[in-house]
């Protein structure tokens, strides 16, 4: 079992369409999604669904999409927070390599008994 976070994951997701700005008088193009922008929320999950699709072969569940799968884990996507449970040497030979590929990634698992870790800000033991 283990926890994954994707730091400034918002930022990874190109806008649908560059918005233009102006900062102190000066024309600025914004061509990444921003924090509590309105669809960024949305174009980072399909952004996050879409690499763990092509790259990981994962399925998502049609009832619960934030609930994916292969034959080695399972995960439980929360925005920026993933919640991992598989195979020990899924989790470290492909699903961290792949995750750290693509995205900057902070990560934590359980490393046996008496061991804890944390996943929405709650304590798993």
């Amino acid at each position: 079992m283990g926890t994954l976070d994707v730091r400034d994951a918002f930022l990874q997701v190109e806008q649908d369409d560059p918005v233009l700005v102006y900062l102190q008088g000066e024309p600025c193009i914004i061509k990444r999604n921003l924090p509590g922008q309105r669809l960024g929320a949305k174009q980072w999950f399909l952004c996050l669904k879409a690499f763990f699709t092509e790259q990981l072969g994962f399925t998502f569940c049609q009832e619960q999409p934030c609930l994916a799968q292969t034959p080695q884990a399972t995960i439980m996507i929360h925005v920026d927070g993933i919640l991992f449970v598989g195979l020990k040497s899924f989790w470290n030979d492909v699903f961290l390599k792949k995750m750290k590929e693509r995205f900057t990634v902070s990560h934590h698992g359980l490393k046996g008994v008496g061991s804890s870790m944390a996943f929405l800000r709650r304590k798993i033991p």
